[in-house]
C-alpha cells in the first residue's frame, strides 16, 4: 500500500501539469477556434450554393440567384465557376454593369486580359464615366497589355473624373507616373 500512494500522487500531479499546460497552450493559440469556424463556414457555403442551384433549376434566368452564385464563387476564388454565372447573367441582362464588371475581374484573375478589356469596355458602353472600369482598363494597359498610350488615356480619365474617389484617383496618378514615355 505504501507504493500505491506515491504512484497515485505522481499520476494526479502529472494530470494537473498536463491540464495546466493544455490550458496555457490554448490561451496562447486561440486561432484553433478559427479552423472550426472555417469548417462551419464551408458547410454553410456549400448548403447555400446547393440551395441556390436548386432554385436556379426552377428559374434559370433569375438575376438575383445568378448574382449570388457569382459572388459566392468569387469569394471562394473559383474564378471559372464564378465567371460562368456572371456570363449567364450578362446573357439575361446585357447592360448589367455589375455582371459585366465582375466577369471582367474574373477574366483578369484567369489572366485572360483581352477578355477583361472587352468586358470593361462593355461597362463603359453602359456608363462611360465608371471610374472603376476606367481604372481597371488603365491598369490592364499599363501592366498586362503594355500599351502606354491607352493606359494614359484611361488613367487620365480617372484623374479627371468627378465620380472617382480620391483613393482611386491617387492610385491612377501613381500608375500614370510610372509609365514610360
Amino acid at each position: 500500500m505504501s507504493v500505491q500512494r506515491p504512484v497515485f500522487l505522481m499520476v494526479l500531479f502529472s494530470f494537473g501539469v498536463f491540464f495546466i499546460f493544455a490550458l496555457t497552450y490554448r490561451f496562447e493559440h486561440p486561432s484553433l477556434e478559427v479552423h472550426v469556424q472555417e469548417e462551419k463556414t464551408d458547410k454553410m457555403e456549400f448548403m447555400q450554393i446547393l440551395s441556390l442551384m436548386q432554385q436556379l433549376q426552377k428559374n434559370p434566368n433569375d438575376k438575383e440567384i445568378l448574382k449570388s452564385l457569382g459572388m459566392l464563387f468569387m469569394e471562394m476564388n473559383a474564378w471559372e465557376r464564378s465567371l460562368s454565372f456572371w456570363n449567364r447573367l450578362v446573357k439575361v441582362d446585357p447592360k448589367n454593369k455589375m455582371a459585366l464588371s465582375q466577369s471582367g475581374y474574373c477574366y483578369f484573375e484567369l489572366k485572360d486580359y483581352q477578355q477583361a478589356v472587352s468586358r470593361y469596355k462593355q461597362v463603359l458602353a453602359v456608363d462611360p464615366n465608371d471610374p472603376i472600369a476606367l481604372f481597371n482598363l488603365g491598369l490592364l494597359y499599363a501592366r498586362f497589355l503594355p500599351d502606354p498610350k491607352m493606359a494614359r488615356f484611361y488613367l487620365q480619365k480617372v484623374i479627371n473624373s468627378k465620380q472617382a474617389e480620391p483613393k482611386v484617383k491617387k492610385e491612377a496618378q501613381k500608375l500614370l507616373s510610372l509609365l514610360k514615355e
